[in-house]
């Protein structure tokens, strides 16, 4: 309810509260508020898209005292930004709804403060942004369409329940627990005739589109679904998915890409090629969502939500061109893989054994530095200790005189080599380095990593049985990073025996 101009007496009672709000949006948004020093631009100090104002609720309220140019609400604040077309009439509209309109959180009074500036709002999203693949065909099928099919599916206490939400399938049922589709198990329930829309799409690219599969998805507000890839050796492509009852905001991930499209109720997502095998796709679970418009963004309340996603059951493997997410492709990788023990005994015949036997050899060919190795090493500062690991002939010991160099290999006959140069050696496998944690400046290790046999020595080698705590180890330990430097005396020494 709007009261009576803002009186003076009123003003005073709440412009505590208001110099508190300057404060706050100053923090928030950096932009300068004032109390009495009007301009043409007002701030809703307590309400924004964070706590469900719209901007079609602005607008009816604010237009009745003159021309907006704009409505800014920013994205994750609880403050909003009216832009007059003059002076006049934001103070009419501050005069009249400050401490009075109730159209902030829980029917709650808005605060308004004079602005000279809009904020300028930085967003690392993007909106309705094109992905390769995704097609959005609004207003797919009619009011009469929408509520047959909703009568298809009466979600009650016998519907499979998960956690975020309440499905059936029919055609087949896809199995959570393996996430893929038993294709020698069809359902006694096929897709119903009430979905046989395919017709609309006769002049597209998926005229011949014919699904034998449905899923459909129970929504309330406050739901939502993880992101995730919809399993490639399940489904062909495309993927096509109908939004029922209320509209909602998808979130499509990729990489560091992330991409919100607005799926209005009554349309179909057409996802292929890109989008159905390369890019994740989800709902966040929450009550509202932020939807961009030609001023800025607005809120817009979820309802509950249904959805028919209709698919084609791939009789085979998946050979698509997106590997990273495609399980065929890993299935067919998984066979290939070396075993930990398989990779260990590789390691020993094919780089060990080797590395024995050509020795001399080695020394005689490797003895420039790479610059960019030197750069690194000469920048640590004096009485630093570093490690080379798998260090060869010892190439790169003693470039930099000021700080204390030990190094490690798995071969004897190059160990010998350096320590005939008077250098700290010691043997060991990259895989289970005597080194206490914290206890050194730096490490280095070129050109090692690519002689190990398989991905899990690679990438963790803690996967390998054969690797072991640094901790258990037996051998030399460099002692824990001391209050002072040490001396060269004070680093163990261990050289290389004979048996």
């Amino acid at each position: 309810m709007e009261n009576t101009v803002l009186s003076n007496q009123k003003l005073k009672k709440i412009e505590k509260k208001l110099k508190k709000l300057q404060h706050i949006i100053l923090k928030e948004v950096g932009i300068e508020c004032s109390i009495d020093k009007t301009s043409k631009i007002l701030v809703i100090a307590n309400a924004g898209l964070i706590n469900g104002l719209t901007e079609e609720v602005v607008y009816t309220h604010f237009s009745k005292y003159g021309v907006l140019d704009n409505i800014l609400l920013v994205p994750g604040k609880s403050c909003s930004f009216i832009e007059y077309n003059d002076v006049s009439s934001a103070k009419s509209a501050y005069e009249n709804f400050n401490g009075s309109l109730n159209i902030a959180q829980d029917s709650k009074p808005i605060y308004l403060l004079y602005a000279n500036n809009l904020p300028v709002i930085k967003i690392n999203k993007s909106w309705n942004e094109l992905i390769p693949g995704l097609i959005i065909i609004e207003n797919f099928i009619t009011q009469e369409e929408e509520e047959v099919l909703l009568k298809l599916c009466n979600f009650d206490s016998n519907t499979n329940s998960m956690k975020h939400r309440e499905v059936k399938h029919f055609g087949y049922e896809f199995r959570y627990d393996i996430n893929n589709v038993d294709k020698d198990k069809p359902l006694l329930n096929k897709i119903p005739d009430e979905c046989d829309f395919w017709k609309r799409l006769e002049d597209t690219d998926f005229n011949s589109f014919k699904p034998d599969q449905l899923t459909v998805n129970h929504y309330l507000p406050g739901q939502g679904i993880p992101h995730h890839v919809d399993t490639h050796s399940a489904f062909e492509d495309p993927i096509m998915s109908l939004s029922l009852q209320s509209s909602i905001i998808m979130e499509f991930k990729k990489d560091n890409k992330h991409v919100y499209i607005l799926l209005p109720k009554r349309s179909l997502a057409i996802m292929s090629g890109e989008c159905r095998y390369d890019w994740t796709h989800g709902i966040t679970p929450r009550k509202l969502d932020i939807i961009l418009t030609k001023n800025g963004f607005t809120s817009l309340e979820r309802g509950t939500r249904t959805s028919f996603t209709f698919r084609k059951v791939l009789q085979g493997q998946c050979f698509c061109n997106y590997k990273s997410k495609c399980d065929s492709f890993n299935k067919e990788m998984e066979k290939t893989r070396i075993g930990n023990d398989d990779a260990s005994n590789l390691e020993n015949e094919h780089v060990h054994k080797v590395y024995e036997s050509i020795a001399g050899h080695f020394d005689d060919t490797r003895h420039k530095c790479w610059p960019n190795v030197v750069n690194f090493l000469e920048s640590f500062d004096t009485g630093s200790i570093l490690v080379d690991v798998g260090c060869g002939n010892g190439k790169y010991l003693g470039i930099n005189k000021n700080i204390f160099d030990v190094s490690c290999d798995t071969s004897f006959n190059l160990l010998e080599i350096c320590n005939k140069r008077g250098l700290e050696t010691f043997i060991a496998n990259c895989l289970n380095l005597p080194i206490k944690d914290n206890s050194v400046d730096g490490v280095i290790s070129i050109a090692v990593i690519h002689h190990l046999a398989n991905e899990a020595n690679c990438c963790n080698p803690r996967n390998n049985p054969h690797f072991k705590s640094r901790r258990q180890s037996p051998n030399i330990r460099l002692g824990e990073r001391p209050t002072q430097r040490p001396t060269k005396n004070d680093i163990h020494k261990t050289r290389p025996k004979k048996s």
